[in-house]
């Protein structure tokens, strides 16, 4: 989607990040460069060589106003996918050349090599129900495979403030995001500001039964998952990883029911008191971040996805509420 955020460079400027990257002998033909057309926020070219495709991956300009969490995201996904790789045998891109210092181009950027593939965004349709079933079961073992790596603190990746307490973590958070949206006057619709930071507060009892960070990608919707003969291939972007909650990954805390597959392959359900209260707080949270970021990125559809951002929340506000009803009963 196009935004305002994606930092587009000249083939001019490309051609001296290849050069920087791999060498004075390297030659990119213009007509081997892509932009790539997903994507929310960075701007991403696939380079065709003879060997192997390449993606590059380029960081917001400095000017650009962002969101207090999406500081140093190129920096975030290189030290991400370097831990994963390093940690586990799952098939995620390499990190082939990382350039933080702002001298060639005025923000960072990555080369990495490219996951082959098809999208699972683009694909699930087309897949027969049952095929689709077991992808999903792989993709749990896959995403409990990342989430069974231990840190010590809870805290997001590449931010230097690091929390004992997942309530403490989890409500730095949200006055990151609502102080985000105060800036650009973000109407809720359904609660104010303060009336939804006090729900969190409520919530710290069963935040804090979380004791142990793991690592939690965040972001692993279908469209950052590619396929290949109805079997997973490999993930991508890392950019919004943290040391958290696993309940915070994007399958177990967007859908109100958590599939059956994956959680078959996940290996583990979450069925309790404590976990159903902060599976439903990590979605308000990841519903807020959806709203805000409409008011900075500017988005060129019309305010669509920001008015089903703010309905999808909305909904999430009346589960919470009623699950709560129900508890007191």
């Amino acid at each position: 989607m196009e935004s305002s955020t994606k930092n587009k460079q000249s083939f001019e400027k490309i051609q001296n990040m290849v050069l920087r990257a791999f060498g004075k002998d390297t030659y990119v033909d213009k007509s081997s460069i892509t932009e790539m057309e997903g994507g929310f926020c960075n701007a991403v070219y696939e380079m065709k060589g003879k060997d192997r495709n390449v993606i590059l991956k380029i960081g917001p300009a400095p000017e650009t106003e962002m969101m207090s969490y999406e500081k140093e995201l190129i920096e975030t996904e290189v030290k991400a996918i370097q831990l994963i790789r390093e940690r586990t045998k799952l098939s995620i891109p390499e990190v082939l050349y990382y350039d933080p210092s702002k001298t060639l181009c005025n923000s960072d950027y990555f080369f990495m090599t490219k996951i082959e593939g098809k999208c699972l965004e683009n694909e699930k349709n087309k897949m027969p129900k049952e095929s689709y079933g077991k992808l999903k079961e792989e993709l749990g073992h896959w995403n409990r495979t990342m989430n069974d790596v231990e840190g010590t603190t809870f805290k997001i990746f590449s931010d230097d403030k690091e929390f004992t307490y997942n309530s403490d973590f989890i409500n730095y958070l949200f006055q990151q995001l609502l102080e985000d949206a105060r800036k650009k006057h973000t109407d809720l619709k359904y609660i104010t500001y303060d009336e939804l930071f006090e729900i969190v507060q409520d919530a710290k009892e069963y935040l804090d039964d979380v004791k142990q960070p793991h690592f939690v990608h965040w972001d692993l919707w279908e469209g950052n998952i590619f396929i290949k003969e109805d079997r997973v291939e490999g993930i991508i972007d890392f950019e919004r990883a943290l040391w958290g909650d696993p309940l915070m990954e994007f399958e177990l805390s967007f859908e109100e029911n958590l599939d059956p597959q994956f959680i078959k392959g996940y290996g583990r359900n979450f069925k309790s008191r404590s976990e159903e209260i902060r599976r439903l707080i990590y979605t308000l949270y990841r519903e807020l971040g959806m709203i805000v970021e409409s008011d900075y990125r500017n988005y060129e559809d019309n305010g669509a996805y920001r008015r089903w951002s703010v309905e999808v929340f909305g909904k999430t506000l009346e589960r919470y509420r009623n699950y709560l009803l129900q508890l007191n009963q």
